[in-house]
């Protein structure tokens, strides 16, 4: 086929495709064209100045990466299972990579990136029916909401003090609801705008204890903390509420007695670590890979949708942060979350 032809019949095959596609050099590594789609799913704008490399794209990309090797060994064709691509604000896609080496004068590679379409729609239908459920409940809790606020003003005609304390707790746990709503509406983190900001740990984490404090109280359980208040950390300072809010709720959920334990310190020169370990139920060995899995749960009888340590772990990474978990059954769990260190409040 004559050259200026098959790059027009490739031009309009590259265009016209549905799937997210890309070419990269083999020299430089950059990526030098992408579809649409591509730009649509990734968030990627292919009219920047900076030019966008496999080592943005690609988790943990290097000389021992796959697709260096497929690249090294002169083959046409490689298909690449499960590829850890990340978009523009680090949101993580595990997909499969087809690549296939082109024809032409400058080595260059054509990469089709493949879902597996089954997950991809029940995802997609998981996530419309929950964001619709959290729609609609929203509207009845801003109307119990704004009772609560006629009540609350009213408070020294109409209440006595135990009722007003009462009342409280209840607007507390409203709050509470609207987090948990807010966060099955964070299924797409991606779209979320992101306000980082430099601040202490030990407000947002004394905050937290004391809105779960009935929850201790009516469980009996101790709550013990060790901060170091000095350092700081970088980031959205409600996501890192929800992590604690979050991580502090599953502890209490599955602990029926002994206690929860809340430590911040400084790991190294430039790390922040937060520990919180419980001595409850535990989990399964066989589960511990899968908890931070997207509507993950160790059992269909457990309440909740799945979506809370999906969420943790989403909102660690956007504060560039990392999490691990350690469970043995019927011993506890902890969780150590490892953060950038900022540097220390005066």
């Amino acid at each position: 086929m004559d050259t200026e032809l098959y790059q027009e019949v490739f031009r309009v095959l590259f265009t016209e495709s549905k799937s997210e596609l890309f070419i990269f050099s083999e020299r430089s590594l950059e990526i030098v064209e992408f579809n649409e789609n591509f730009s649509n799913s990734f968030k990627y704008d292919r009219y920047e100045n900076k030019k966008l490399t496999l080592m943005d794209l690609i988790k943990e990309f290097g000389e021992t990466h796959p697709i260096m090797q497929f690249v090294k060994s002169g083959d046409p064709t490689a298909y690449l299972k499960d590829v850890v691509v990340l978009d523009r604000h680090g949101l993580r896609f595990t997909m499969d990579l087809q690549i296939t080496r082109l024809p032409l004068e400058n080595p260059v590679f054509l990469c089709k990136m493949l879902y597996d379409s089954d997950k991809k729609e029940t995802l997609r239908l998981n996530y419309e029916y929950i964001s619709s459920i959290s729609h609609e409940l929203r509207g009845p809790l801003t109307n119990i909401n704004g009772t609560l606020d006629i009540l609350q003003k009213n408070k020294q005609e109409n209440l006595d003090s135990e009722s007003f304390s009462l009342l409280g707790v209840v607007q507390k746990n409203l709050t509470r609801m609207k987090v948990l709503l807010d966060n099955l509406l964070l299924l797409d983190i991606k779209k979320k705008k992101y306000s980082p900001e430099v601040y202490s740990p030990c407000t947002p984490i004394n905050e937290a204890i004391a809105f779960f404090e009935l929850s201790t109280l009516e469980k009996n359980l101790l709550v013990n903390k060790d901060i170091d208040c000095s350092v700081l950390l970088r980031g959205d300072k409600f996501e890192f509420s929800q992590i604690l809010h979050n991580l502090l709720s599953n502890a209490i959920k599955y602990t029926n007695k002994g206690e929860i334990k809340i430590s911040v310190f400084k790991h190294s020169e430039k790390i922040v670590r937060l520990e919180i370990s419980d001595t409850g139920v535990g989990i399964p060995e066989e589960f511990t890979s899968s908890v931070f899995n997207r509507f993950f749960r160790v059992s269909s009888s457990v309440g909740g949708v799945g979506l809370g340590l999906w969420i943790v772990k989403e909102l660690v990474e956007r504060m560039e942060g990392t999490i691990q978990m350690y469970s043995t059954l019927g011993v506890g769990t902890t969780f150590i979350l490892d953060f950038p260190l900022v540097g220390y409040a005066s």
